[in-house]
């Protein structure tokens, strides 16, 4: 055994019983030779961890012991401080097993020990994989990658496939990434969730490499809402899966939504029991009821109204979604809903706006200088704020607009079909003072 990283690693044998523990344990697993090895207590009971030529053994507490050989992870996924390369977290997910996750202020605790090369060293399968992608892009073929697929043309989703060439930004979500192309600007073209990948952060270097190589400047990345605890991913139930479920109407239901113009890659969600499933498209939405046995697809078009505040979706002035609403399912799911709703509406009115014409939403009128409601117009410019009120048994809910040297005006949601919507552009459109 040699010297690695400047330092002779102690004989076979030596050390705490913990040590010894670990070091057996890496010897029956083929691990080879060993890189680094860290205790947190040296010669006395404690947390271990090894590192090796082949994989690494961690050894928390007394209960835990993590056998991790590089061939056997499944996923690996890091966390960088914004806008850098500095590792401040490392996240391992073995094909069976637990995951484990390495913070680096548990090892600075360690005496000796730097969290920083702890970190370096338990994400080398990280640079491996990256190799492994990169050869196989760059000799022209296509790679599985989880729940997708890539190549040098793109990222490919059942379905659906987002070409390099048209990605415009992506947003980093801790547990999911989302990336935007140039067909629809306020609404994700796919929804990657975290854990149906071998590992986020790879995608995302890869996405950066592409759009410098085409584009001659970074990739626009937006991050947002950082775990506090790396590892521990609170993955949201909003996302939907990019795999369809195991069910005989699946394809009945990709038939129905392409009869009513719904196309590309759709987010599926299933009820408690299986028997009802959701397909969600950028465009609207295909349904299985199993308790009538039937499949129908909506485009956003037919849809009158969406809100939260009662999780009700409406089209044909019946409500739709009322089979797959599960109890505990309601908030997320209308809420997936409603935020897809929204980047429809959001893009239609930028193509109406762009035309220089205005954009009807609900009872609303909208355009870029102001608004119409109930027969008076109001300009952008005398709003003075935006707002939200009501939801209780009291009032209905609606939005506020306060207009300078006017009562407020008070809209109720069902009159706009989609509030959320009606405050993004108010928002986007209004006042010099919000």
């Amino acid at each position: 055994m040699g010297v690695v990283f400047g330092r002779t690693p102690p004989r076979a044998g030596a050390g705490s019983k913990a040590v010894r523990q670990v070091r057996q344990t890496a010897q029956l697993a083929g691990l080879g030779a060993e890189y680094r090895l860290f205790e947190e207590r040296p010669q006395r009971p404690g947390a271990v961890l090894a590192v090796y030529q082949h994989g690494l053994v961690y050894l928390p507490n007394r209960w835990e012991l993590h056998v991790l050989p590089w061939r056997e992870i499944a996923g690996i996924d890091l966390q960088r401080r914004p806008g850098t390369k500095v590792l401040t977290g490392v996240c391992l997910r073995p094909a069976v097993g637990q995951e484990v996750s390495f913070a680096p202020e548990v090892f600075e605790r360690w005496p000796g020990v730097s969290g920083s090369e702890v970190l370096d060293l338990v994400s080398a399968r990280f640079d491996q994989l990256g190799a492994e992608v990169r050869t196989a892009l760059d000799r022209g073929g296509r790679v599985p990658w989880g729940a997708l697929e890539l190549d040098a043309s793109g990222v490919h989703a059942p379905g659906y496939s987002l070409w390099w060439r048209e990605l415009t930004r992506v947003q980093d979500l801790s547990d999911r990434l989302l990336l935007f192309d140039s067909g629809a600007r306020h609404q994700a073209a796919l929804h990657v969730p975290a854990d149906e990948i071998p590992s986020r952060m790879l995608l995302l270097d890869l996405a950066e490499e592409q759009y410098l190589a085409l584009h001659g400047e970074p990739l626009p990345v937006h991050q947002r809402r950082a775990n506090p605890q790396f590892g521990r991913v609170f993955h949201s139930l909003d996302l939907g899966r990019l795999q369809p479920p195991e069910s005989s109407r699946v394809p009945r239901l990709r038939e129905s939504a392409f009869r009513r113009g719904l196309h590309g890659a759709p987010r599926w969600y299933t009820s408690e029991t299986g028997f009802h499933s959701l397909a969600l498209y950028n465009h609207g939405f295909a349904l299985a009821v199993d308790s009538v046995n039937s499949v129908t697809a909506y485009h956003w078009d037919d849809v009158d109204r969406v809100a939260t505040h009662d999780f009700e979706v409406v089209a044909h002035g019946e409500p739709v979604l009322n089979e797959l609403l599960f109890p505990g399912a309601r908030k997320w799911l209308a809420s997936a809903v409603l935020e897809t709703h929204s980047g429809y509406l959001l893009d239609r009115a930028e193509a109406e706006f762009g035309k220089g014409r205005t954009f009807r939403l609900g009872s609303v009128l909208l355009g870029r200088d102001g608004f119409g409601y109930r027969g008076w117009t109001h300009r952008w410019e005398q709003v003075v704020s935006v707002g939200t009120s009501g939801g209780e048994a009291k009032s209905a809910p609606a939005v506020t607009v306060r207009i300078e040297g006017e009562d407020t005006l008070r809209i109720e949601a069902a009159e706009l079909g989609n509030a959320q919507a009606f405050l993004t552009l108010a928002n986007l459109l209004g006042g010099r003072r919000r």
